[in-house]
């Protein structure tokens, strides 16, 4: 999730947002043109992200925490606040601070859980 409470790529000033997280379209990939990237995106729409089987959200540092707190008390414009509503299988990780030294994937493969360490 970025600090504007964008998701997998849905941002809240793409003019497709509202079609691609209305739950009664079918599943599918769109492309997305966010006015924060110089760089077009293919992404799912809500409808196929629900229907992921596993669906993880990384949330690093304050400002996102804030943003996340933000979309669970009702901000209807955040993007991830339609992800997570819709999705009630999500799981939700919080990183207080960035960790500058990043997870090797052997440890990653090897420590049996998939809970944050």
């Amino acid at each position: 999730m970025g600090a504007d409470g964008h998701t997998a790529s849905l941002f809240p000033d793409d003019p497709v947002l509202d079609a691609a997280l209305n739950p009664n379209r079918p599943p599918a990939y769109l492309a997305v043109a966010p006015a924060a990237s110089v760089w077009r995106r293919l992404t799912l729409n809500l409808s196929a992200i629900v229907q992921s089987g596993h669906i993880y959200v990384a949330i690093e540092g304050a400002t996102k925490r804030r943003v996340l707190e933000q979309a669970l008390a009702g901000a209807p414009e955040l993007p991830i606040r339609a992800v997570l509503m819709a999705a009630p299988h999500s799981r939700l990780y919080w990183c207080p601070e960035p960790n500058p030294e990043p997870l090797s994937m052997h440890a990653a493969k090897t420590s049996g859980t998939d809970q944050p360490h």
